[in-house]
């Protein structure tokens, strides 16, 4: 079982990677997994004990002493996500605010689930009404002009990051597909 304790940072464009480059050494040194990309930080920890909820409540609160050293943390967008069973239960704060403990959390534009299916995020991204957008916006029924439509505002939807998400079940698949069906099947 994992906790994700996923942690957002406000940030000012090339100041802030200067700043973050030391925090990445510091949870290093913590010997707890950190991931770092833009204004984000994502703790990472195997949790088998109690002694390893302490140890990453210990990062979050090197996280949260760096943050408001350097006034760069916004607790109302940090969580905990579990992922796999959990037999130890913890309350994880970062500024005196508990952390609250979610089913699913959007990382990168991918919506992950604690039980790590696709099925949650293939739903959202298959319900953008784009491809209905396409067909009522443009007047004219040319279909040149609905397929390059369809290829630069749908399809980079559908498609962004699959290889991360990628559906195994038949009915995620279907969900998919379904978008192009409905699509070249419209007048």
């Amino acid at each position: 079982m994992f906790i994700i304790c996923i942690v957002d940072l406000l940030s000012g464009a090339v100041s802030f990677l200067i700043f973050i480059d030391d925090l990445a050494k510091v949870l290093e040194n913590n010997g707890i997994i950190a991931k770092i990309f833009a204004d984000e930080v994502k703790l990472y920890l195997e949790i088998s004990t109690a002694d390893d909820c302490d140890k990453l409540q210990k990062g979050l609160d090197v996280i949260a002493g760096w943050a408001c050293e350097w006034q760069l943390i916004s607790v109302d967008k940090c969580s905990t996500l579990t992922v796999g069973s959990c037999s130890v239960r913890y309350r994880y704060v970062v500024a005196d605010s508990e952390l609250p403990c979610k089913t699913h959390c959007k990382d990168l534009g991918i919506t992950m689930s604690s039980n790590l299916s696709p099925s949650q995020h293939i739903g959202e991204i298959t319900a953008y009404r784009r491809s209905n957008c396409i067909l009522k916006c443009f007047a004219p029924r040319d279909n040149d002009l609905y397929v390059r439509a369809f290829v630069v505002y749908v399809r980079p939807i559908l498609e962004c990051n699959s290889i991360v998400w990628s559906p195994w079940l038949k009915q995620d698949i279907d969900q998919i597909e379904k978008v192009q069906r409905r699509f070249t099947k419209k007048d």
